[in-house]
């Protein structure tokens, strides 16, 4: 009898440790997906004559510093056409920041300045690119209903670590990166958990401006994000790059 019963014990065992060995691949095949690398644009240099956007910001009444932004038309035409669209009319000028997250994110681009809303000057299907993530300095539009509008925010920074994508694939959350993506974010920062969703990259400020940015970012605000005291763009342009 013992030794029957060792003999079923070891094959339960061997059974358990099979279905286990079973459902660990399964789901490893299912969490971890292995993408193929991305032709990542957000980091590419703009060209002489190429049309870039200029912002202005003033806190305090006193000018804080200009942001450049390169706009990437090639992967998201619409998007830069409805951004080029506002900035030309005016649109934008005497906008404040009506958002302000410390290394997450500034959000502006809603004349009544309450972030409720704004007017598209082309219609907008949000249609995010794969080649443009939301790493530290990308610009993006926000969308409703599927529509973008207006509004647009910048992404301030935000560290992000391995755990983060691990984490991302056990929540199903539908979020799977490229490795060469995932070493970027690695490297400089970001909000990952804004690709793949109702946001759209249009652009990436320049490299030298991210001084501008955090220093925006910086700002006194309320328990509601808003700054205590007005960050503006005074004015917003669309001026060929000149090195």
């Amino acid at each position: 009898m013992a030794e029957h019963l060792k003999r079923f014990s070891k094959a339960l065992i061997c059974a358990l440790s099979a279905a286990m060995l079973a459902f660990s691949t399964a789901a490893c095949s299912k969490k971890y997906v292995q993408l193929d690398d991305v032709d990542l644009a957000n980091f590419e240099s703009a060209e002489i004559g190429e049309e870039i956007a200029v912002l202005e910001i003033e806190y305090m009444n006193e000018p804080l510093g200009q942001i450049r932004i390169k706009l990437f038309e090639q992967q998201v035409p619409d998007a830069v056409k409805n951004f080029k669209s506002l900035v030309k009319n005016g649109y934008y000028d005497d906008c404040v920041f009506f958002f302000v997250a410390d290394d997450y994110c500034v959000m502006s681009g809603d004349p009544s300045g309450l972030g409720t809303g704004g007017q598209a000057a082309t219609e907008t299907v949000c249609a995010p690119s794969n080649q443009l993530c939301n790493f530290t300095g990308a610009v993006g539009f926000t969308a409703q209903n599927n529509y973008c509008d207006s509004r647009f925010y910048i992404v301030s920074g935000g560290t992000v670590t391995a755990q983060d994508f691990v984490s991302f694939a056990m929540q199903d959350s539908g979020k799977y990166f490229a490795q060469n993506v995932k070493s970027v974010y690695l490297d400089v920062g970001g909000q990952p958990g804004l690709d793949n969703s109702t946001n759209m990259v249009l652009g990436q400020i320049f490299e030298q401006d991210l001084e501008i940015l955090q220093k925006i970012d910086s700002v006194e605000v309320n328990s509601e994000n808003r700054p205590s005291k007005a960050v503006i763009i005074t004015s917003a342009k669309i001026v060929e790059y000149q090195e």
